[in-house]
Parts: structure tokens; C-alpha cells; sequence
């Protein structure tokens, strides 16, 4: 009967056992769960202290457990705020609950053993280096790098839409003025052209119908030089208004010109802060910042040596290492994604499609050819030629007196008209060579 007694006691101590470790086999982190199990069951202590001992350290394990998942959980998190703090709180918050569930594992006990207590304080030195160890990671401080980065490449790229937005409607409000000059005046010298070319063929006619008079009639009676003066005299009034026109247009295409310089420089100074944003913040750093992670948690596993610890820092290694590698895998996505938009427009060499975008080349190259397709710089040429000889027109019918006479009077005048023209054609001159001057703009560039 005694010995039965016995048998059932013993069988009931093995249960208690396998019932007290039985989420051991569902835990994460069981290795070392078992291995101070088997400690425990293989020790001399009494039944009481065993049963004690694996009360506690089933709860401790279960605490251990629950703490690793959410350090794990904790790394996972892709908030932007920094983590590493309520890691490393956590963390310690951990081993200090640990510590005191270890510490009463054989409060209940009436007088422990010396081997008990002596047991206990091993296994509680085991764990606390084991906590020593998991607080000394930096997984979480280089989880906070990786994320940054992701942080900083959104903000970034937010800022640079913004600026690439008001760089570009700053151009087209200059491209839109410069526009509108051009075609006033293109019209202002389409329309100049065609009532020159019928007064300066008038100026002719008439100047020819007054030699032709006089030498007729020598008196002079009835025939005037006047109507040709007068005429002369509203083409070189005609000509000094345009080419007040045409030096106000200058203006405003130096103006312009001025305010893209200015705009050229303001994306350069954007392209600046670029690089210097690629220098801080690139993906390189998130990959040294891994590359930590990596050998802070290989240190964790190696730094643990108590039976089945190192099973257990291990699996918590390979979860921390997945966590920080979705984060890289999302920040490397933004990176690509930073890259590909913002290459040859923010860094790198600027590419022909923004060159284009900021100068417009194709604009000004139709806009130059606008003006130049007039031909007035060649027409003024020779209408200053023909003015300075007298329009072509024969003196043959007048007298030598009369040919003095009559150069003496109307020579201020052509000469007038002449010189209104000269100044035209410069100021014509002074717009094309703003045109061109456009050409280059894209010198201006930081390349």
C-alpha cells in the first residue's frame, strides 16, 4: 500500500511537471524553457522545491516570452517615431519582472535547501546575463535609422514637388510676358514694314514728280518740295517710334533674361540642398545602419551561453533581423522611387527635358526666328542706301544750280530719315542679339 502510495506521488510529480511545461512545446522560445526543466528534473532537491522552482520559472518563461514578442513587435512598427527608447524600456522592464519571479520561486518553500537556493541564484544569474546581453543590442537604435531615412525621403520629395512647382510657374509667367512681347512686337514690325515700304516708295515718286516739274518749270510756279519733306519727315518720325517699341521690348527681354538667371539659380541652390540631402540621407547609411543591426544581434546570440540560450537569442535574431529587413525593403522602394523622379532634375546631370522645362530652348529658338524672318535689318540696309542716293531718282532734268539747290534742301532731311533708320535697325539689331543671348542659359546650370 505504501509503496503504491509512493508510485501514485511520483507519477503525480511527473505530471505536475509535464503539465507546468506543456506551453513550453507551443513557445517561441522553448530551448531554453527545456533545458532548465531538465535541470530542475534532474536535480536532488526535494519534490516540493522542484515543483517550486517549475511554478515559477514556467512563469517566468511564459514572461520571458511574452516580453520577446513584443520587442520584436516593437521593431516591427513602421511609425515614424523613434523606438529605441521604448525598447530599451521594455527591455528592462522585462528582467526586472523576471527577476522578481525568479526571486520568489521558493518563497512558498518552508525552509529551502541550500542546493535549492543555491539553483536558483544560478539560474537567475543565467537569465540576468541573458538580459544583460538582449538590453546591449542596438537593433532598435538602427531601426530608427532605417525608418528615418524613409521619413526624410517622404518629407524630401514633398519638398522638392513644392519647389519644382513654383520654379515652374515662376517660368511660365516669365515665358508668358516674354511671349507677349515678342508677338506685340512682331506685329508692331509687320505692320511698321508694309506702311514704310508704300511711304518710302511714295518719298521716291514724289521726289521724282518735283524734278521732273521743275526742270519743266524752272519758276517754280505751282511745284513744291514740300509734300516729299513732309513725307520724309513722318517716316523718321515713324522710325524713332519704333524703335522706342523695339528697345522697350529689349527691356523686357533683358528683363527676363535676368529673372531666369535668377530662377536658374534658385534650382541650382535647390540641386544643392539636394546633394547635400543625398550625402546625409543616403541609402548607404540605411545599409550600414543594417549591417549594425546584423552584428549587434549575431553579438546578442554570442554573448549568451547557458543551455539553451543561444537557441533562443538566435530565433529572437532571425525575427529582429526580419522586422529591419521589411524596413529596409520599403526604404530602398522610396529610394528607387526618389531616385528615378528626381534624377537629372535635382541631381545628377540636368537632363535635356528639364533644361527644356526651364529655358525652353524650342521656344526661343521660334521665337528668334519670329523676329529675324521680318527681314527689316536687310530691308533698313537698303532703304538707307537708296535714301542716301536720293531714292534712285535722276537729276538729269535740273540745271546745276538747281541740283545744288535742291540737295541743299532736302538733305538734312534724308539725312534724318536716314538716321532714324540706322537707329531702328540697331535697336532691331539689340533684339535679336537678346535672343540669342538665351542660347546661353544653359551655361548657367550646375552640372
Amino acid at each position: 500500500m505504501i509503496r503504491r502510495s509512493r508510485i501514485l506521488a511520483a507519477a503525480a510529480i511527473l505530471l505536475l511537471l509535464l503539465v507546468g511545461f506543456t506551453r513550453a512545446a507551443r513557445a517561441d522560445y522553448d530551448a531554453r524553457r527545456a533545458a532548465v526543466k531538465e535541470v530542475i528534473s534532474k536535480s536532488s532537491l526535494t519534490k516540493e522545491e522542484k515543483e517550486a522552482l517549475s511554478k515559477a520559472f514556467n512563469s517566468y518563461f511564459d514572461q520571458r516570452s511574452r516580453c520577446l514578442k513584443e520587442l520584436v513587435e516593437i521593431l516591427k512598427d513602421d511609425d515614424d517615431d523613434e523606438q529605441a527608447g521604448p525598447w530599451h524600456a521594455r527591455a528592462v522592464r522585462c528582467q526586472t519582472d523576471g527577476a522578481k519571479t525568479m526571486g520568489e520561486a521558493l518563497s512558498d518553500v518552508d525552509k529551502p535547501s541550500e542546493k535549492a537556493q543555491h539553483l536558483l541564484d544560478q539560474l537567475k544569474v543565467e537569465e540576468n546575463k541573458f538580459f544583460d546581453a538582449l538590453s546591449g543590442m542596438t537593433v532598435a537604435e538602427q531601426r530608427d535609422v532605417i525608418i528615418a531615412l524613409g521619413v526624410h525621403l517622404r518629407e524630401q520629395t514633398a519638398l522638392l514637388v513644392n519647389k519644382w512647382y513654383s520654379i515652374q510657374n515662376s517660368d511660365k509667367s516669365i515665358d508668358a510676358r516674354l511671349k507677349a512681347g515678342v508677338d506685340k512686337i512682331d506685329r508692331q514690325i509687320s505692320e511698321v514694314m508694309r506702311a514704310a515700304a508704300d511711304k518710302h516708295k511714295d518719298a521716291s515718286v514724289k521726289l521724282a514728280e518735283f524734278i521732273k516739274a521743275w526742270g519743266e518749270n524752272p519758276v517754280g510756279t505751282g511745284t513744291s518740295i514740300d509734300n516729299f519733306m513732309t513725307l520724309l519727315a513722318a517716316l523718321s518720325r515713324g522710325w524713332i517710334v519704333k524703335k522706342t517699341q523695339a528697345l522697350e521690348f529689349a527691356t523686357v527681354e533683358a528683363d527676363t533674361m535676368r529673372q531666369e538667371v535668377r530662377l536658374i539659380l534658385i534650382f541650382n541652390e535647390v540641386r544643392e540642398d539636394t546633394d547635400d540631402f543625398l550625402e546625409k540621407g543616403s541609402f548607404e547609411n540605411a545599409r550600414a545602419a543594417f549591417k549594425k543591426a546584423q552584428y549587434s544581434a549575431h553579438g546578442f546570440v554570442g554573448n549568451v551561453s547557458a543551455p539553451g540560450q543561444k537557441d533562443d537569442a538566435g530565433v529572437f535574431r532571425t525575427r529582429a533581423l526580419d522586422a529591419l529587413t521589411t524596413h529596409m525593403e520599403a526604404a530602398e522602394k522610396l529610394w528607387v522611387e526618389f531616385v528615378t523622379k528626381e534624377k537629372g532634375k535635382f541631381f545628377g546631370a540636368v537632363s535635356p527635358d528639364t533644361e527644356e522645362a526651364l529655358i525652353e530652348k524650342r521656344d526661343t529658338d521660334r521665337w528668334r526666328r519670329q523676329l529675324e524672318d521680318h527681314g527689316l535689318q536687310r530691308m533698313l540696309a537698303d532703304w538707307r542706301r537708296d535714301a542716301k542716293n536720293f531714292f534712285g531718282v535722276s537729276f538729269s532734268g535740273l540745271t546745276s544750280k538747281q541740283r545744288s539747290e535742291l540737295k541743299a534742301k532736302i538733305q538734312p532731311h534724308i539725312d534724318k530719315y536716314v538716321e532714324a533708320m540706322k537707329e531702328m535697325e540697331e535697336a532691331e539689331q539689340k533684339v535679336l542679339e537678346g535672343a540669342k543671348a538665351r542660347d546661353k542659359l544653359e551655361d548657367e546650370f550646375d552640372d
